[in-house]
């Protein structure tokens, strides 16, 4: 019967976007956060862009700070509109 707990997971089960199952934690973070993070992180992508923009590559520096950001800003904005896209019709 160990299995049977595993198998079961945790949180409600909900209908995915694609016909399958989705699971939803009762301890993950609320639609108004996820509209939050989404906000943040396309503004923080914006801004980098603006930067880019205005000043440019000043060096390799840039180049790492760039793509550490794109893959922060940029990840936390894909995660957040995916989470908020699985959860569009839960109360």
């Amino acid at each position: 019967r160990g299995h049977d707990r595993a198998d079961r997971g945790c949180g409600a089960v909900l209908r995915g976007g694609r016909g399958g199952l989705a699971r939803m934690s009762k301890f993950g973070p609320t639609r108004g956060e996820l509209w939050f993070r989404l906000g943040f992180s396309l503004f923080g992508l914006g801004l980098m862009g603006f930067a880019l923009l205005t000043r440019g590559f000043g060096g390799i520096a840039w180049v790492e700070v760039v793509l550490i950001a794109s893959a922060f800003f940029g990840g936390t904005a894909v995660w957040a509109a995916r989470r908020l896209w699985q959860t569009r019709n839960r109360p």
